[in-house]
């Protein structure tokens, strides 16, 4: 069918070239977008505590706190200026800037 097509082409334009799973909170990296999906790997908001800027969720939702910054490496190397996070406003200065602030402030 014709619309199964279409579909199937917008499906692909929008397809991460790269995903990873940093401890159990999966992300997908779009460079042709500049943009990683960070889901709740790296929040701006955390929903259990509320409080703002760069952070993972809070131990409620964790089972690893420190491992759980470590694995925010593995966002960073892709360099997207964009970040969609899973709470919170998505943020426009560079991941890696997010990430150097999530690490900073630590287990929440």
């Amino acid at each position: 069918m014709p619309g199964d097509r279409a579909q199937s082409k917008r499906s692909r334009a929008f397809a991460p070239q790269s995903w990873t799973c940093p401890v159990g909170h999966c992300a997908f990296h779009f460079p042709e977008r500049d943009t990683v999906i960070a889901g709740d790997s790296l929040v701006t908001l955390n929903p259990y505590r509320g409080t703002t800027g760069a952070q993972i969720v809070s131990s409620a939702a964790t089972a690893d706190p420190d491992r759980a910054l470590e694995s925010l490496d593995a966002l960073a190397e892709t360099g997207a200026r964009t970040v969609l996070v899973g709470h919170g406003e998505p943020w426009t200065g560079g991941v890696e800037r997010l990430v150097r602030s999530a690490k900073a402030r630590g287990p929440s």
